[in-house]
């Protein structure tokens, strides 16, 4: 029995810009805004060349609004 984990989208910011990576999978640079998740638990990594990166793990939810964001340069 195989069950499809619901995919909701999830707003991913960084001040200034950075490479999105989720779970390993490279997604683009911010601002992205609709970007599909399962719900469920997820590493997130914003890359940015000068200013380093910022590591996370979000919990994405069915209910409410998704949003991932970091202000790289502190």
């Amino acid at each position: 029995l195989t069950i499809d984990t619901p995919r909701v989208p999830v707003a991913i910011n960084a001040q200034p810009w950075a490479e999105v990576i989720v779970d390993g999978r490279v997604h683009g640079d911010t601002p992205l805004a609709n970007v599909m998740l399962p719900i469920g638990v997820h590493d997130v990594v914003l890359r940015h060349p000068e200013f380093g990166e910022h590591k996370e793990t979000v919990t994405v939810r069915a209910d409410g609004t998704n949003r991932v964001s970091a202000d790289l340069r502190r």
